[in-house]
């Protein structure tokens, strides 16, 4: 499986993708665990695009070590084995971010780059935001491949949480909950602070929490 997975590595790093300037202000950070063909096809995915990525791999074992170093040639992937709980590994991914803007992505997902590009746009125009959401679509291919059939994933469209006044923000985030902070291209020093510095908690849907509270008290969200 290691040579099929470095073979489609090479076969697709080399692939032309479009030129978005704003995604040098970005990092994308990516956990994954047990899905270490995802994070082969993250890497092929984003090389050459401009933007930096941090793969957080909390796998009982790492990738093989000829894969890491097919990685760590492409110069713009970071790979970090690290079989610890996920705060752990985004604490220790936020100490890596060099750039002005994070996002989080699934393993098994993608960002659109003109999407996260649009978002880092209205972040720059608007001082007030710290986050930035697009609208998600699911994919469905079929069995063969040939076909792919779109729908709309979560429901984030023009949702948004803006007010001056820190409790008035929280109020409004829960009394409405989106999870839209989750994956909003969201202001580096905001991001160190929620997904970079949650607390160890037996429920997921706390941390969520707690990363959407976090992002709220520092300022507004659109989409």
């Amino acid at each position: 499986m290691t040579n099929n997975l470095l073979l489609f590595l090479q076969e697709n790093i080399g692939r032309k993708k479009p030129n978005h300037p704003n995604l040098s202000k970005l990092t994308i950070v990516i956990p994954s665990y047990c899905r270490q063909d995802f994070i082969i096809r993250q890497c092929a995915h984003w090389h050459g695009s401009g933007a930096s990525v941090v793969i957080m791999d909390g796998s009982p074992k790492p990738l093989a070590n000829t894969l890491q170093q097919a990685i760590t040639g492409l110069g713009d992937v970071t790979y970090v084995h690290s079989a610890t709980v996920i705060v752990d590994r985004l604490k220790h991914a936020a100490t890596l971010i060099k750039t002005p803007y994070t996002v989080l992505c699934g393993d098994d997902e993608f960002l659109l780059a003109s999407g996260v590009c649009s978002a880092i746009a209205l972040l720059e125009q608007d001082q007030d935001l710290v986050a930035c959401i697009g609208q998600s679509l699911h994919y469905y291919l079929s069995n063969n491949g040939s076909q792919c059939n779109y729908g709309t994933g979560y429901d984030t469209y023009r949702y948004e949480v803006r007010d001056d006044n820190v409790q008035d923000r929280l109020n409004a985030s829960v009394k409405n909950y989106n999870a839209a902070t989750c994956y909003a291209v969201t202001r580096s020093p905001v991001w160190r602070r929620s997904w970079g510095n949650l607390q160890r908690c037996s429920s997921a849907y706390v941390g969520e929490l707690e990363h959407a509270l976090t992002t709220y008290i520092w300022g507004n969200l659109a989409s």
